[in-house]
């Protein structure tokens, strides 16, 4: 965030969209000098004012992967990054805007479902009560049929450790593998009374439930997914689900039927009819729509490429950030590699990957290594406090500063992370703690 505000402050001098907040932001913005944030960062200040300069001078995309977001300030800094596109005049043009990637296939189309924690379908949110009633109303449901609140996976874990979830349905994830501190959720898992898993592969959380749901792999089940740009498309399904598995929306309703909820839904269509009435009057309106129209894809709204937003506001980012970097401290962070996705569901099943693939490597820059007297090949031990684990080192000229990389694929790094989140999103902060290696000390 220094660097981004440092080059927020060069573009102060030719601002081409004045946003609401403007003079708030600004009077932060002028603390942050290239001259001074150059030094603290070991970085060139001619580097900063050169980016500023760019991507005011030609047209810029703004892009970001999931890291950003997995930190203490992830919701400031997206909204920083969308402040240097707002400031320089990319946003609402062809060849502009921001594009925050994220980690999933079809995340969007699930935001769009009311399939993320405090949402509602037809990108409502169950904070606005107006939006709430809609969706009853939509459903015929008597009023507060909806919860007004919610719980993310951080409040969850929380009621976990209390003992206050006695059940709970887990579809399609490998939270074990995944979560921060990991080796604990494993054992919380065992203060619930009914642990039911939904998955098409055998996870290392599968192996934990009472009773396993066995669902079809995208191959063998039909749906619509929305693509990073809005477009929605539909998903063939290629072949007959194996065994007993059947899709996930079939599972769904018949525990559903079980239960006393009127699912009576007989296909994936007839979902879709449904669900695009609730998307009337939405940014994301899709319901002129036929279910034989996402062959061809739509993109909302109205098969448009560029939306122009009519207010620009930087609420939201007022902050102080601190001047210094502290030199003394070792960071880990943990992340996907090129060789595996995510907790390896699938791609453990394939054999070259496996073999490709380098399980308790720990990678550290040259210059730490340099600092520590470490080399390649050597056994270290990283600690945090939440524990401690053992890796190979791997001294790499990819990573730079006092930092560690260690791959979250097979779940140990995962082990020694802990609950640290960001206030708004309540997204764990997989991109920074504080980690020592043990016997190795940095020089004064």
């Amino acid at each position: 965030m220094l660097l981004l505000n440092s080059i927020a402050n060069v573009l102060l001098n030719s601002v081409k969209i004045i946003p609401e907040g403007f003079d708030e932001f600004k009077e932060i913005a002028t603390k942050y000098v290239p001259e001074r944030i150059s030094k603290i960062l070991n970085i060139d200040e001619k580097l900063i004012i050169s980016i500023a300069r760019r991507i005011n001078e030609t047209k810029t995309l703004f892009m970001w992967g999931m890291g950003v977001n997995q930190t203490p300030r992830g919701v400031d800094t997206g909204i920083l990054i969308s402040t240097l596109a707002i400031l320089s005049g990319n946003i609402g043009k062809p060849g502009t805007g921001v594009l925050p990637l994220t980690g999933q296939h079809n995340s969007m189309g699930a935001r769009e479902a009311g399939a993320l924690a405090g949402m509602l379908p037809g990108l409502r949110y169950i904070t606005n009560e107006k939006e709430v009633i809609e969706v009853e109303d939509y459903w015929g449901l008597p009023r507060y049929s909806i919860p007004r609140t919610f719980n993310t996976i951080t409040e969850m874990y929380k009621l976990m450790e209390e003992r206050k979830i006695r059940g709970l349905w887990i579809i399609g994830t490998n939270p074990i593998v995944s979560l921060p501190r990991s080796r604990r959720f494993k054992d919380l898992l065992s203060y619930v009374d009914l642990v039911v898993v939904q998955d098409a592969y055998f996870t290392e959380t599968v192996n934990e439930a009472d009773i396993v749901l066995p669902a079809a792999s995208w191959l063998e089940r039909e749906g619509i997914h929305t693509a990073g740009d809005r477009t929605v498309s539909y998903l063939p399904k290629l072949k007959e689900p194996i065994g007993e598995s059947k899709p996930d929306w079939e599972i769904v309703r018949n525990i559903g039927i079980e239960m006393g909820f009127p699912l009576y839904y007989s296909s994936i269509e007839e979902i879709f009819n449904e669900f695009k009435g609730l998307t009337k009057g939405r940014i994301d309106d899709i319901s002129s729509l036929t279910y034989k129209d996402l062959e061809k894809g739509y993109r909302w709204p109205n098969n448009q490429s560029v939306i122009i937003p009519k207010i620009f506001r930087t609420k939201g980012i007022h902050y102080e950030l601190e001047l210094e970097i502290d030199d003394n401290s070792i960071y880990i962070i943990t992340g996907r590699t090129e060789i595996h996705w995510n907790t390896r569901s699938r791609s453990s099943r394939s054999w070259l990957l496996q073999r490709l693939g380098q399980d308790n490597y720990v990678f550290l820059s040259n210059d730490l290594c340099e600092k520590l007297r470490i080399i390649s090949g050597e056994e270290i031990e990283l600690k945090t406090r939440e524990g401690s684990i053992k890796g190979i080192a791997k001294c790499s000229d990819r990573i730079s500063g006092n930092v560690l990389f260690m791959p979250f694929h097979w779940g140990k790094a995962n082990t020694i992370m802990d609950w640290q989140v960001d206030p708004i999103s309540k997204e764990p902060a997989f991109k920074m703690l504080k980690a020592y290696i043990s016997n190795k000390l940095l020089p004064n």
